[in-house]
């Protein structure tokens, strides 16, 4: 007698359970899809069909009675419909997937910060009260009137000034429109010549772009890989052979995966160009560079405009107390 029947006749005298039915029935589907007529299916495809016929294996295993004839008839009936329903189902799931695309998110088993901001870097200064640049233009103008400015404060302005021009173009791929103006204004660089610096930076990071971009691929890939084993793995037969197959698909791809993240956190996949790159850009020793990096690092207020609450204290550079 078939296996198929024999399955069945098995789950009929409560020999097996439904659910144990139902996975073999899930593995001699996958195994023999030609005989079932879903030689059409890719494998991605045919997975997906009958990890939604799951439930109903389990609804005929209950529900058939041997006399009202063979289970083979009654479960190719079956799939054959559901094949119909399945179809259709996933033709409005991919479009109303693609018209909300912009507000949908994947629920991820890593850490957040593993997606959202490994693409980020260094970025110049943005004001957390986030003043516009008319506001920028005019308190400037009333440090241009104040008193005489000391030779101190000249040495923190060309500071802030170089340390500005610096994070600008460590931040090129990420630094926006409104940041360019800014940093333009407050260092008193032409717009088109701080654009074209920050295009020269961007250009000379393409190599690091590209690989970015492929590792994120491997990444996204392993990942859609490694959540579509996990869900496949307990809807089949423990111990069987297709069983172990796919456990160790699932431990390749979480392993590539997880490679794919720690490459991503390292430092020199992050879209930063070098040191070396802004010093000539800037016409400025490497060195130096460095130096004010540095500085930038152990007390990032030397880069700040500060604002305080009294209107005649709002002058852009550091409050003598």
């Amino acid at each position: 007698m078939d296996q198929i029947e024999l399955t069945a006749l098995a789950v009929n005298k409560k020999i097996i359970s439904p659910e144990e039915g139902a996975k073999i029935l899930w593995e001699l589907i996958y195994t023999q899809k030609e005989r079932f007529s879903l030689t059409s299916l890719s494998y991605d495809s045919l997975m997906d069909f009958l990890v939604y016929l799951h439930s109903r294996f389990i609804k005929m295993l209950e529900v058939y009675n041997p006399a009202d004839g063979t289970f083979l008839a009654f479960l190719h009936s079956n799939i054959r419909n559901s094949l119909i329903t399945w179809k259709k189902f996933s033709t409005r799931k991919n479009v109303s997937e693609e018209s909300c695309l912009g507000v949908m998110e994947i629920e991820y088993d890593s850490e957040a910060y593993k997606y959202s901001c490994c693409e980020s870097s260094l970025k110049p200064f943005v004001n957390e009260e986030n003043h516009s640049i008319e506001e920028m233009k005019e308190e400037w103008r009333k440090r241009i009137c104040s008193k005489k400015r000391k030779p101190d404060l000249k040495k923190e302005e060309k500071l802030q000034r170089d340390a500005l021009l610096i994070l600008a173009l460590k931040s090129c791929y990420n630094i926006t429109d409104e940041l360019i103006e800014k940093v333009s204004f407050v260092t008193q660089t032409s717009r088109n010549v701080l654009e074209d610096m920050i295009s020269e930076a961007k250009n000379s990071i393409s190599s690091k772009i590209t690989r970015r971009i492929m590792c994120t691929r491997a990444r996204d890939n392993a990942f859609f890989y490694h959540r579509k084993y996990s869900l496949e793995i307990p809807r089949i037969r423990k111990h069987s052979n297709w069983a172990e197959h796919l456990a160790a698909r699932y431990e390749k791809h979480t392993r590539m995966w997880e490679l794919a993240n720690q490459k991503l956190l390292k430092s020199h996949r992050m879209l930063v160009p070098s040191t070396k790159t802004v010093a000539s850009i800037l016409g400025m020793s490497v060195r130096h560079c460095e130096y004010v990096m540095k500085r930038v690092q152990t007390d990032v207020d030397k880069i700040k405009l500060k604002w305080y609450p009294r209107e005649h204290e709002n002058l852009p550079c550091q409050r003598k107390h």
